[in-house]
This record gives C-alpha cells, sequence and structure tokens, in this order.
C-alpha cells in the first residue's frame, strides 16, 4: 500500500529462492510497477521481479529463471486511513494526508480495513465518510460509558 503522490521503493530483498547451486545465493531481485509512481492513479499495480543478482558464484545465465506470484501494490486516495501505525484518528502517521492534518469538518475521509480501525471520542465533524467493506470504526462515548462499533 502506499498513498497518493507518493514514491513506493521496493525492499529487493523480500524474496525467496530455491534450487541454486550449494553455496551460491541471491541477494537482490529488482521489483518495479507503475503503481510505485509519485504519479500514479489510485488503484492495484501487478508488482513484476526481474534481475536477479548474486554472490559466492551466483550468475543468473546459469540458470533458467521463473519469476512467481509478482503481487500487487494499491494506491489509497488522499485523506484515507490505513492505520499503519495505531488506532489514534488524529495521528497523522495513520493516514493518506492532502494536507499536514487529520481530515476535518470539510474533508471527506475513506476508512480502509486495516490492523488498527480508528477510534473516535464524542465529536467529531466531516464533510462525507465512506467506511469500505472489510473496514470499521469504533466509537467511544465518555458521556454514558457505551462503545459503538460501525462496521460495513
Amino acid at each position: 500500500m502506499k498513498c497518493f503522490g507518493a514514491i513506493h521503493t521496493f525492499n529487493t530483498a523480500l524474496f525467496t529462492s530455491s534450487g541454486l547451486v550449494p553455496g551460491e545465493t541471491i541477494s537482490a531481485v529488482d521489483m518495479t510497477s507503475e503503481g510505485a509512481l509519485s504519479s500514479a492513479a489510485v488503484g492495484a499495480y501487478s508488482i513484476v521481479p526481474t534481475n536477479a543478482t548474486g554472490t559466492n558464484g551466483f550468475l543468473a545465465a546459469n540458470y533458467e529463471i521463473a519469476y512467481q506470484s509478482t503481487g500487487t501494490i494499491s494506491v489509497r486516495p488522499l485523506n484515507s486511513w490505513h492505520g499503519s501505525v495505531s488506532t489514534v484518528w488524529t495521528n497523522t502517521a495513520n493516514w493518506c494526508l492532502a494536507g499536514a492534518v487529520v481530515p476535518g469538518a470539510a474533508d471527506a475521509a475513506i476508512i480502509y480495513p486495516s490492523n488498527n480501525s480508528p477510534e473516535l471520542g464524542d465529536s467529531y465533524s466531516l464533510s462525507d465518510l465512506t467506511i469500505n467493506t472489510g473496514a470499521s470504526i469504533l466509537l467511544k462515548s465518555a458521556n454514558n460509558g457505551t462503545t459503538n462499533i460501525f462496521t460495513i
């Protein structure tokens, strides 16, 4: 996942290999995607692995290499929740932001499924809220001690 307008740099060491001559190792695989560009529109893009390089005598030309499970990268729109840090609504690190602050009264927000669903207190204003399938928001009320969970 990456936010619209950001550039994504792949970790070229995230792969597994098998069938190598004992002692030879693959140290990196190039990964590219149109979705990694800052200009990539919101959506899902294929990740394409190529150009395995290695050490200890590894030469790609000595192998018939089959790259498998190319994967995808999702580009999220601005003012969308990814919750990669915490459940705290006001933590800017949980958002793909259009500005330096979290969405407020004049903004629309989109909630995506994450391991950290956002938690809101008694009062918060938005111009529009979209909760995507599989996502949820925890609404806490200090007035009566109740908790409401909105899940789509």
